[in-house]
């Protein structure tokens, strides 16, 4: 008996360095459309509170969008924009501080900034906001949110009283933090910062020994980054008394969640959680039959508390299929089943053919597709 009624949700994240998350959704869900006419599909680009999840968010609510001229990662000026809706500002830190906004040859968190964040926060104030969502994925940072908190009227000086430039190179020299008048209209203003990673501050698990190496640092320039977020943790504690190396979450975005948590009024939000019920998919999967989602490269690491994790969660809630589809994956046929994982689609079957996929991931794309329209027809006799 041929099934009549199938419903199917494309929620995937982008493959970095390749396809943007609608680009990957759109490509997935035409194809099923043309091979599957009778079935329903819902197309759902899908983010994990870092680059693309404004794009990801836009089309699921109202928003006043609002463009500005912000300075990116190593103080250059940039075109930007964040989202307004009944005086609550959705900025996304990588839009302005973004690894991706850079060149290699200019990664390096000594000398990138979140300055240009702090000021599209500072321009949703002067707007009259009065909460701010704070997107933390993706910063080409390890400035502990010194630049976001400079462009909000602290100051951070060395032994001499000089002011410090808002680097990840400065963090070992701080050694006062001043308030201005500008920082007391921060008291009236709520932060929620949305993010699922929990890393602490400093240490071998810490912003720096984890995420810079990918955001252009060497080992020693790492090991430099790291004493300079344990003297900002000291400092913090001595004179906030607020300990950022126990604070959950505080490493997130080179530290930028630690530093806002400690001198502005925040709290913190799962951006799993957030994005799934902000774009309408936590509506939708109570009527769909198989959820189709992945991302660029996935490890076991991938579905600890992140994005594609909260996505199965709902799926074995609602007793849903989910199909993995993906560049590249790490995990083994045996592993796939205790994740939670029905169906898992590469583009790239082993590490030595990853370069050969970001380079024809549109045609590979397609092919895998392909090879999902196929199981869809056989399981649910098409």
């Amino acid at each position: 008996m041929k099934h009549q009624n199938l419903s199917v949700i494309v929620a995937t994240d982008s493959f970095k360095e390749s396809l943007s998350a609608k680009e990957v959704t759109s490509l997935i869900s035409d194809i099923l459309k043309k091979n599957l006419p009778q079935t329903t599909v819902y197309q759902i680009p899908m983010a994990d509170g870092g680059e693309g999840t404004l794009e990801a968010i836009e089309q699921h609510g109202h928003y006043q969008r609002i463009e500005l001229q912000v300075n990116n990662p190593i103080f250059q000026p940039i075109d930007t924009y964040y989202f307004i809706k009944e005086k609550t500002a959705y900025i996304e830190l990588a839009k302005a501080s973004g690894l991706e906004l850079l060149k290699k040859e200019n990664r390096n968190p000594l000398y990138t900034t979140t300055y240009g964040t702090g000021e599209q926060i500072f321009d949703a104030i002067k707007r009259n906001c009065s909460k701010i969502v704070l997107f933390l994925g993706g910063s080409a940072t390890n400035d502990a949110g010194i630049g976001i908190l400079q462009a909000l009227g602290f100051r951070f000086l060395n032994t001499e009283n000089k002011e410090l430039s808002p680097t990840g190179n400065s963090l070992v020299d701080i050694k006062k933090i001043i308030s201005t008048e500008t920082t007391k209209i921060l008291q009236n203003i709520s932060f929620e910062l949305v993010c699922d990673v929990n890393n602490p501050f400093y240490g071998r698990n810490g912003a720096a020994y984890i995420f810079a190496a990918q955001k252009g640092a060497t080992e020693s320039e790492i090991e430099f980054l790291d004493s300079g977020m344990k003297n900002f943790a000291n400092l913090i504690y001595n004179n906030y008394n607020i300990d950022l190396q126990t604070t959950k979450h505080s490493g997130a975005a080179g530290g930028a969640a630690g530093g806002c948590m400690a001198l502005l009024n925040c709290k913190i939000m799962s951006g799993a959680k957030f994005i799934l019920q902000e774009t309408g998919f936590s509506s939708i999967i109570p009527n769909a039959n198989i959820v189709i989602s992945g991302e660029g490269k996935i490890d076991n690491q991938t579905f600890n508390g992140k994005l594609l994790s909260e996505i199965i969660f709902q799926c074995k809630t609602f007793h849903k299929q989910f199909w993995c589809i993906c560049g590249f994956s790490k995990l083994k046929n045996n592993e796939l089943k205790s994740l939670g994982i029905n169906k898992l689609y590469t583009l790239a079957k082993n590490e030595s053919e990853i370069n050969f996929a970001i380079e024809n991931v549109r045609t590979l794309l397609q092919k895998e597709t392909e090879n999902i329209v196929a199981d869809i027809k056989e399981i649910f006799n098409f």
